[in-house]
């Protein structure tokens, strides 16, 4: 994905460029990581209070101690302390989870994380084949 991010005022839509070798993903103050995006991917778990919840990212543990969060508490899920972003998209308090993703190489591209469908969820989104961009609309608008 490209670095450049760009949001056409006539429909509000948020646009990011995909496939031109730049990286576009953030946690926190986390800048540059090329997360990969799967939305089919639905992990559930349980959120304390006798339901489920989605499991919005994923990568390895030692990821996320690297990023700040506490090693004590990373044995399963655990809600974000620090916001998720993929370009100008943003979002906190989301469900994370410690995985395999994060440690390997897919070929010789690095995957610094795997966004899921509880982030995608938020938004109505278009592969755009033609131009190789990803266009995401808020579903309010």
């Amino acid at each position: 994905m490209s670095s450049s991010t760009k949001v056409t005022a006539a429909n509000r839509r948020r646009v990011i460029s995909a496939c031109k070798g730049g990286q576009v993903g953030a946690v926190g103050g986390h800048t540059g990581l090329n997360i990969f995006i799967d939305s089919g991917l639905v992990s559930l778990h349980p959120d304390g209070k006798g339901g489920l919840r989605q499991a919005a990212f994923e990568t390895s543990r030692d990821k996320f101690i690297g990023w700040g969060f506490d090693q004590n508490k990373l044995s399963g899920p655990v809600e974000s302390h620090l916001p998720l972003a993929l370009g100008p998209l943003s979002q906190s308090k989301l469900m994370v989870l410690p995985g395999k993703v994060g440690d390997r190489d897919f070929g010789s591209v690095r995957i610094d994380g795997l966004l899921s469908h509880a982030f995608l969820k938020q938004y109505t989104w278009t592969l755009d084949f033609v131009e190789r961009d990803y266009v995401f609309s808020s579903k309010s608008d």
